[in-house]
């Protein structure tokens, strides 16, 4: 049986998810943006899904919304890609790990964590 290390219970939930690629983790903003969506979430990092393989180690910018209380919470933060893999050809998982986040946007992800998973 396969151990799990995780630091962070991970729980599925399908969201929307704005990416952009940093050309350097010292960078505050991309230039460009696309989307993707995240099938599970931690309050270490998230997943996603692309059509494009990232790298292993790319900075990037996140940003999302969490829904508590009828009100929308948006998150946005820099991130790295610490794994991908294919699924099929021309689809990718990555994981990502978030990097430092704000006192607002850690307690919008620990409250969702905390109060609406599993």
């Amino acid at each position: 049986m396969k151990s799990d290390n995780r630091k962070y219970k991970r729980t599925h939930f399908v969201f929307p998810v704005r990416i952009g690629v940093l050309r350097s983790p010292k960078d505050k903003k991309a230039e460009d943006y696309f989307h993707a969506f995240s099938d599970n979430i931690s309050e270490g990092g998230l997943k996603i899904a692309l059509t494009k393989k990232l790298e292993s180690g790319t900075p990037l910018e996140l940003r999302f919304d969490l829904i508590m209380d009828e009100k929308i919470h948006m998150v946005q933060t820099q991130a790295e890609v610490r794994w991908n893999r294919t699924v099929r050809k021309g689809l990718y998982e990555h994981g990502l790990q978030f990097g430092p986040l704000s006192d607002d946007d850690w307690k919008i992800v620990s409250r969702f964590m905390k109060d609406y998973c599993l």
